[in-house]
């Protein structure tokens, strides 16, 4: 009996130990409110009001705020990560392993209306993706009379490049893309690059990060490529043996930081080079900051490598080539995918890069009168599409 007791009191003692340490640390260490590894803003101590407590939003809140800024919380994520894959589950946070430490998420939070959106799924809301590309044939019907051209490209998903290497079921990402297909009007130039992509991947060619959402600039290239067929000029075509490569090593991106799986190899981020590329100015119109070139090499020291394209986040960004030679001007809206693409584009076109992702997107009339713009462009990523219905309100008039 006594040591029945004893051994009692010691499970107590290592089962209540680390709780009580964990509580008292999570009093005593400072609330972060950005979380490098995971390139995202954290939850902090949330304001209580009677808005937010009727609202249940308090609630949500504090929960994420206990997730977010628990003792040791980067540490625990890839404990876990590793007792998942050693149930077999092949999978962690909703992101899949694959082969070559190949990173891919399955999980997204779907987007169904304004008040409601699913978290942690498969699927994807029909009704979203057909407000969206109604919205996108609305928008090319109104370019038409103008007489311009739309043109649409969506980015594939990590998963539906490398979905095979995962042995990942693809019913649901096939539907996906067959409503968008179906959705968009025959007369919009839509470019579905999973093919060319998948292909490239299967040939060996790294088209996507292994730890992060975004194609590389390889991937980027071929997408550059794809789209000049698509516009009839093939003969325009910057080769591959023009640019000189430079590669950047240590990249860990946002897939890897919520998959948790730690021992998964960082890679490198490729930055393609070519004479005269100094000659090209990006100017934030909102706040007058101008550079040469395409990259802020600041943050190729920190952990958000990709954010070196394009200086990463804007909500517009003026492209031009620095010479007096007449260029056409090409109005693109884009989500992040567009960046790595934009120094391609800007050896053909000057750019008016508005960012869907930020809100505040003017009708397309705006920018089109203000920079004389001869086209548009979309670059939207899928994952977006599911996640966000930023497309069904692109609109060219007021």
């Amino acid at each position: 009996m006594k040591h029945q007791k004893i051994a009692n009191i010691l499970t107590f003692v290592l089962f209540a130990l680390p709780l009580a340490l964990g509580l008292v640390l999570f009093a005593l260490l400072p609330d972060r409110s950005f979380s490098a590894e995971e390139n995202r803003s954290l939850q902090t101590f949330p304001k209580l009001t009677w808005q937010t407590l009727g609202k249940g939003k308090f609630t949500e809140q504090m929960n994420s705020y206990f997730a977010d800024q628990f003792p040791a919380r980067d540490a625990l994520v890839g404990i876990k990560g590793i007792a998942e894959l050693a149930l077999g589950k092949g999978e962690n946070n909703g992101v899949l392993l694959g082969s070559d430490g190949q990173l891919a998420v399955r999980w997204f939070d779907a987007y169904i209306d304004r008040l409601i959106r699913v978290e942690d799924t498969d699927y994807y809301a029909k009704q979203s993706v057909a407000a969206q590309t109604d919205a996108l044939n609305r928008l090319h019907a109104d370019l038409a009379k103008e007489g311009m051209q739309l043109t649409v490209i969506i980015p594939p998903r990590t998963l539906d490049v490398v979905g095979a290497d995962t042995r990942y079921p693809m019913q649901s990402a096939d539907a996906l893309w067959q409503d968008l297909a179906t959705g968009l009007d025959d007369s919009v130039r839509f470019l579905d690059l999973r093919q060319t992509m998948t292909e490239a991947h299967a040939a060996g060619d790294q088209v996507y990060y292994r730890t992060d959402h975004h194609w590389t600039t390889k991937g980027a290239y071929l997408a550059y490529k794809s789209l000049m067929q698509s516009l009839g000029k093939e003969g325009k075509i910057i080769p591959e043996s023009a640019f000189t490569i430079e590669t950047v090593d240590g990249f860990l991106g946002t897939t890897w930081s919520r998959a948790g799986l730690k021992f998964v190899q960082p890679e490198t981020v490729e930055l393609w080079h070519f004479e005269g590329e100094d000659d090209y100015i990006v100017t934030d119109p909102e706040t007058g900051v101008s550079f040469e070139g395409f990259y802020n090499r600041d943050y190729l020291e920190k952990k958000d490598k990709y954010s070196a394209f394009l200086d990463g986040t804007h909500g517009v960004l003026i492209v031009k080539k620095n010479t007096d030679e007449p260029r056409e001007t090409l109005l693109v809206l884009k989500d992040s995918f567009l960046n790595s693409m934009a120094p391609f584009l800007a050896q053909h076109y000057d750019l008016v890069v508005v960012n869907l992702s930020v809100g505040g997107v003017q009708p397309l009339q705006t920018y089109i009168d203000q920079y004389g713009c001869d086209g548009v462009l979309i670059v939207y990523n899928a994952e977006n599409v599911i996640e966000s219905n930023a497309l069904a309100g692109v609109k060219y008039a007021p």
